[in-house]
């Protein structure tokens, strides 16, 4: 009697992928597919980071456009006249640069600074696409701060004497502005040796120095302190 002849596995496979194929291939396209999330999360987060080194190159140009116009001057952090009602004779740096048209037309004449009313325009220049990510829409757009203690403000709290280009006696190491810190409720106007940059991405915070170069530090390391004249902390938050 002749025996059945049985399929070969060649045959046995040409009819279908077996279970052991099925799996190889399923474990290659999600490996192949974690790699391109990962690479187009990297892409992202670098796209990010360049508009904010971007961002920070135009606020010093229009922080140095405003000190040509006023013999040095550096727009003060926030500025309050205390022989008038304090409420309708306040300004601080990113009004004083919008509404001077020192970033662009302003979006509106004046416009609160404590919302997201006006999201175009120089508004857009005056923060980082990376804080903006990791705060809900209705908070405001200007994340930037200003280095309170190279600014100078007056206000009913105190002062700090205005600063001036000609002050700083290392400009490449003195930060002017950068990153800025949230504080609950909207960002601040400054940062200084007690308000650093929230929303740090890994740890790095972008800043434009007085000589206009921009570098990313580690928020962890940044100096505490900066009353010792010469000290690390001196020259990176006062420099004069």
């Amino acid at each position: 009697m002749d025996r059945p002849v049985l399929p070969s596995s060649a045959t046995r496979r040409g009819n279908g992928f077996t279970l052991v194929e099925l799996l190889t291939v399923i474990a290659i396209v999600g490996a192949l597919a974690a790699i391109l999330i990962v690479a187009a999360g990297k892409v992202r987060r670098s796209s990010l980071r360049a508009q904010t080194i971007s961002n920070l190159r135009q606020v010093h140009r229009a922080i140095m456009l405003y000190a040509g116009d006023n013999k040095n001057k550096i727009p003060a952090m926030l500025f309050r006249d205390l022989e008038k009602p304090i409420d309708a004779n306040s300004t601080n740096w990113k009004k004083v640069l919008v509404n001077g048209g020192y970033l662009g037309a302003p979006d509106h004449p004046d416009p609160s600074l404590t919302s997201l009313g006006a999201v175009g325009g120089p508004y857009s220049v005056l923060g980082s696409p990376i804080q903006r990510a990791n705060r809900p829409v209705e908070k405001r757009w200007d994340t930037f701060g200003i280095s309170s203690f190279a600014a100078g403000w007056q206000s009913t709290g105190g002062s700090h004497p205005r600063g001036m280009l000609t002050d700083f006696v290392a400009p490449p190491r003195t930060i002017l502005a950068g990153e800025g810190a949230f504080n609950g409720t909207e960002f601040r106007l400054e940062i200084s040796p007690t308000i650093f940059p929230t929303d740090a991405d890994d740890d790095k915070a972008g800043f434009v120095f007085v000589d206009g170069h921009v570098g990313q530090l580690r928020v962890s390391t940044l100096p505490t302190s900066s009353a010792t004249e010469g000290s690390d902390g001196w020259y990176l938050w006062r420099g004069r």
